[in-house]
């Protein structure tokens, strides 16, 4: 349930990922549970969720190396992102940069660095997940998609269409099957062209 609502923040589908954020937390969370409930909250703009969930987190689970390291600063940043503060999320993540392999560090920091209008940065951001496929494969989750629709955008910053577009092309490819009206396929394709 807490991945599922992970998932739909993700794809920018809020009251979905809402339902499932709820529904996840009636049940026993772990740290990777209560941590994707509270990105999907913290990404979705439901900061009062978002605040529980890092005090929980931080008192369920004090000795755990990803809550310490990487969980509470991407929750933080995604607070800041959904509070339109990019340069406060771009603060919250610069201790967890070592964690980029293993963490949604460097896809909160793509998005923060789209914010502030650094895409080069962005690029390097979202290629780093794209290159790099751990966090994808260690948790089944829609940050690869979500990298590479990120990518596309930060090529169309830089106005550099011709790898926007092949990026936007990858995208769709990658969620051909998605539900009719997903609002980012329909932008992957209307800028796919």
């Amino acid at each position: 349930m807490a991945q599922a609502a992970l998932d739909r923040a993700l794809a920018k589908s809020c009251g979905q990922a809402a339902l499932f954020a709820t529904d996840a937390e009636k049940l026993p969370l772990g740290p990777v549970a209560g941590f994707d409930a509270g990105m999907a909250q913290a990404l979705c703009g439901d900061e009062s969720d978002a605040q529980r969930a890092i005090a929980t987190l931080q008192h369920e689970h004090p000795q755990s190396t990803a809550v310490a390291s990487y969980y509470i600063a991407d929750l933080r940043a995604a607070m800041a992102l959904a509070a339109n503060d990019a340069k406060g999320a771009l603060t919250a993540l610069a201790a967890a940069a070592p964690y980029d392999q293993v963490s949604l560090t460097p896809y909160l920091r793509g998005l923060a660095h789209l914010e502030t209008h650094e895409g080069s940065l962005a690029v390097a951001d979202f290629q780093s997940i794209l290159d790099h496929r751990g966090m994808e494969i260690l948790n089944g989750s829609d940050v690869y998609p979500a990298a590479q629709i990120g990518l596309a955008r930060a090529y169309a910053s830089l106005g550099d269409s011709m790898n926007s577009k092949a990026a936007y092309r990858k995208f769709a490819g990658l969620w051909q099957g998605a539900d009719k009206g997903q609002a980012l396929l329909d932008e992957a394709v209307a800028k796919s062209r």
